[in-house]
């Protein structure tokens, strides 16, 4: 490894630490609220990161869901899934698609902001919280 890359995975792990130390100043009783919104995807009201409809899809079924994490047995991982809407993840493939660079195209995919949320929502439902998500 390169000393550049020793800088990168600090910047990452900085990040996530952020974003998990922000979270848990607003409180570890309430439930996770999730919300797309104009390509946007929001957690607990924060912007968490970009977001694109992927898996072929043009744009996105408004409704509430309800949100889990999952084994997917395409990806061969554990992703989260939001029932009835589908999988929510860093790859292109996933029903929406998590990243924090907007293409020409589309939002160009990020596995680490997939794992970010995957691991907020596990905290999030080890500690009792329900988990859902709003899509406008």
């Amino acid at each position: 490894m390169t000393p550049g890359d020793y800088v990168l995975i600090g910047v990452v792990i900085a990040l996530s630490m952020l974003i998990l130390f922000q979270l848990w100043q607003s409180g570890d009783d309430e439930d996770m609220e999730l919300l797309i919104e104009n390509g946007v995807l929001y957690l607990n009201n924060r912007r968490f990161s970009l977001v694109g409809a992927g898996n072929g899809s043009s744009d996105f079924e408004s409704g509430r869901y309800k949100v889990t994490v999952k084994y997917s047995p395409t990806f061969q991982c554990e992703l989260v899934y939001a029932e009835g809407f589908g999988w929510i993840g860093g790859y292109p493939e996933c029903d929406a698609v998590l990243g924090n660079v907007r293409g020409k195209h589309a939002v160009l995919a990020d596995v680490l902001a997939a794992e970010r949320l995957r691991v907020l929502v596990i905290d999030a439902q080890e500690s009792g919280n329900r988990v859902s998500l709003e899509v406008k």
